[in-house]
């Protein structure tokens, strides 16, 4: 606590950063592919109001799990805190090569 003369009293605060980690984009894509029925690549992210709405609903039907992966894959998708995910730029083009081998696997297995 410091006074300046004017019998005011200034006291000093403290610089505090918080660290949020920011989310991968690659881990994002997982859980928004194979767990997003479940709402997992929301509440990864910190989007948990969305998260217990899209798992109560089961990924909207499907729609809401397809919606979610076309954002992760074009980069449109963010974290709770409106930060785009990390390592986006790094990975796009081996996730959305793996994207097209899942789904084409997929498709000539059913």
């Amino acid at each position: 606590m410091m006074s300046d003369g004017s019998g005011r009293v200034e006291t000093a605060q403290p610089n505090y950063t918080i660290h949020v980690p920011e989310k991968s984009f690659v881990l994002t894509w997982v859980f928004a592919l194979f767990l997003g029925f479940f709402g997992v690549d929301r509440f990864y992210t910190g989007k948990t109001g969305s998260a217990f709405a899209k798992l109560f609903t089961f990924g909207g039907a499907g729609i809401w799990v397809l919606v979610d992966v076309i954002l992760v894959l074009s980069g449109n998708y963010y974290d709770g805190l409106g930060r785009p995910l990390k390592g986006y730029q790094v990975h796009k083009v081996s996730v959305w090569i793996a994207t097209a081998v899942i789904f084409i696997t997929a498709w000539l297995l059913a």
